[in-house]
């Protein structure tokens, strides 16, 4: 009897850096519970792989969409692979960026309230799933990361 599984959906997460060593995070105002994405949950950037995209297309259409077209040198090998959700996987990357100013609006409605946090204090925001993990994981310097066991996140009451 084979089981109904879902495809294995692939997405991008960007940890973007600015001058200051502060963190991009921004706040969800989509729900989309089987990613484990709540409305007002902290995350960094994270963008879905449509079928036929790169990654680094799929990040392309991130910082267009998600982060206004925002300045962002982006290292060429990803960092790790996270678990974000069972069926879900995102590949981090790490960007740099010159500017402090945060005129970005979303494009594509699902987020806003960017800010710069330290790595350190965002990990005490309600983040997404796997968030905290790449976060932990970039201030430790590694790389090469698979994580196959990132904390679940439960909803807000």
């Amino acid at each position: 009897m084979k089981r109904n599984r879902r495809a294995l959906r692939r997405g991008v997460a960007l940890i973007v850096v600015n001058p200051n060593g502060e963190v991009l995070v921004l706040k969800e105002l989509e729900a989309k519970p089987d990613l484990e994405k709540y409305v007002g949950i902290y995350s960094i950037p994270m963008e879905t792989v449509e079928k036929g995209e790169s990654e680094q297309e799929a990040l392309a259409r991130l910082i267009t969409e998600e982060l206004g077209g925002l300045s962002v040198e982006i290292e060429s090998k990803k960092r790790g692979f996270y678990w974000i959700a069972q069926d879900a996987r995102a590949s981090l990357y790490v960007g740099q960026t010159d500017t402090r100013d945060l005129r970005c609006p979303s494009k594509s409605g699902e987020v806003d309230g960017q800010r710069w946090e330290s790595p350190r204090e965002a990990l005490k925001l309600w983040i997404r799933r796997g968030v905290r993990e790449m976060l932990h994981d970039y201030l430790a310097g590694r790389r090469g990361v698979t994580c196959s066991h990132c904390r679940s996140v439960a909803p807000k009451s």
